[in-house]
């Protein structure tokens, strides 16, 4: 999906987001099904900048800036500085989001919860509080989508959640359409951008 329908507010944007349930594995994927999310973001991620590009994406690099590690932190294109690239995967879905500025993506499957309180402001936890018990965990995972794209993007730090209202999206944030909560396989899922 263009990125330019999603946040129309950032005129003159240029990037593509995806979101897609992975495939049922089977064999060794169907038992580690972290490791096959993950390769098929991955995976995704590459698709999106081999077509943004016009050239095969290499493989992305990462770099933690809080410990230095290669093996995690912000995805990377190498040779390609002025495309930023994020990835998700959760529960059998993937998302992946490739721009001409600093981006994030978040994908969830709806799935029964305990909210965590500390990653609410005070409006959301009254709000989810006054929420129809049946529709608590999908309205708190669309927040949570929200707060981590825009965390991705580098618009906040995860501390800064419980102080982000993502009741609404914002001009830099929007919900990405994908199975509706209540739907069989439901999921949310956001994407940022900063600008």
């Amino acid at each position: 999906m263009d990125l330019g329908a999603l946040l129309p507010a950032l005129p003159g944007l240029r990037g593509t987001v995806v979101v897609a349930r992975a495939p049922d594995g089977a064999g060794a994927d169907a038992a580690r099904p972290h490791e096959r999310d993950r390769a098929l973001a991955h995976a995704l991620a590459r698709r999106l900048v081999a077509e943004t590009t016009g050239r095969p994406a290499p493989p992305l690099a990462h770099h933690c800036p809080t410990c230095g590690s290669t093996d995690h932190g912000r995805p990377s294109v190498p040779g390609e500085p002025e495309l930023h690239v994020s990835l998700a995967h959760a529960g059998g879905w993937v998302a992946a989001v490739v721009a001409d500025a600093p981006c994030g993506v978040d994908v969830e499957p709806v799935r029964p919860l305990d909210v965590p309180p500390v990653a609410l402001t005070p409006g959301e936890q009254a709000a989810l509080t006054a929420a129809d018990p049946s529709g608590r965990s999908a309205l708190f995972l669309a927040w949570w989508t929200r707060k981590e794209a825009a965390a991705k993007a580098g618009l906040l730090h995860i501390d800064d959640f419980a102080t982000y209202d993502a009741r609404t999206p914002r001009a830099h944030v929007a919900d990405v359409p994908v199975v509706p909560a209540g739907a069989p396989g439901a999921a949310v899922a956001a994407v940022a951008l900063r600008r």
